[in-house]
């Protein structure tokens, strides 16, 4: 470790989310996946002892947590090798209790934002325990293997946000589909993204691309992200619009000839004018 400002800088913390749909990838691939991402965080923890490890699953019912060597450091299970052998057990366990129990709600997508939400959490309670003793560096990674959902536009860019201001890197790496809210994640927090074609290929990118840390990311050359999806949802019908009207005040977006807006804007003080509907554009 080496000390820098007052602070034991030990290790890093990372925070890896892992998407989970059956609609884009059929159980083959899935396990594949999984299998490919627990050798990844078990490489993360080998790297130093002081390196801890966060695994969380989202799916549309709820985004849980499998596994935390942070929570888990007295274990016995934390031998080396152990994640490897505790990861599989506790994933069939999550499956096999959702085909068992009937959920009160289901999204139509994962619960990705709920799943940055709680990670950005977790990471603050674990900064706000340990202050006195170490201060990590903290990053989110997310395996994202289906398209965004409008729905979940507002709560995913505040967690991005969120991240931002608590300088969490986050991290993405899609499989065959773009998401404009990973680039923007990563774009706003400093982290890579990736699209990758052929899920079978994920080990080696995940090696490749996101084991190392941001700071070791200066002296490599990495994939350069050429274009953002910087596209947004309107409020009234949560759809993915290109252009639409914007008030400044609330920061709210609607598309345009949207009567929810004009309701808006003849109620609100930031358009004194009727003639000013329509003059801001996104």
């Amino acid at each position: 470790s080496r000390e820098e400002g007052g602070w034991a800088m030990s290790g890093s913390l990372l925070v890896v989310i892992v998407e989970v749909n059956a609609t884009s990838l059929d159980a083959q691939e899935l396990q594949q996946v999984f299998n490919d991402v627990i050798v990844f965080c078990n490489s993360h923890l080998l790297m130093s002892q002081s390196n801890k490890l966060v695994f969380s699953v989202c799916h549309q019912v709820e985004s849980v947590f499998l596994f935390s060597s942070a929570d888990e450091a007295g274990d016995s299970d934390q031998s080396e090798g152990g994640i490897i052998e505790i990861l599989p057990t506790r994933i069939k366990k999550m499956f096999a209790d959702l085909t068992t129990r009937t959920p009160t709600y289901m999204s139509s997508s994962p619960l990705l934002a709920g799943a940055l939400a709680k990670s950005l959490c977790h990471i603050h309670r674990y900064q706000r325990e340990k202050a006195s003793l170490e201060k990590l560096d903290s990053r989110i990674l997310v395996i994202k293997s289906c398209g965004d959902s409008s729905n979940q536009y507002m709560t995913t860019l505040s967690a991005i946000f969120a991240a931002q201001k608590e300088k969490v890197v986050i991290d993405s790496c899609t499989l065959r589909e773009q998401s404009g809210y990973m680039q923007q994640a990563a774009d706003i927090t400093g982290g890579l993204y990736y699209t990758l074609e052929n899920p079978a290929q994920l080990l080696q990118h995940l090696m490749w691309l996101f084991l190392p840390d941001p700071a070791c990311r200066a002296h490599m050359i990495m994939p350069v992200i050429t274009t953002i999806d910087y596209c947004a949802a309107c409020f009234c019908h949560h759809k993915m619009v290109d252009i639409g009207h914007v008030c400044a005040l609330y920061v709210s977006l609607y598309f345009a000839n949207s009567i929810r807006f004009a309701v808006h804007a003849s109620s609100c003080s930031h358009f004194p004018e009727k003639n000013v509907i329509g003059k801001e554009y996104l």
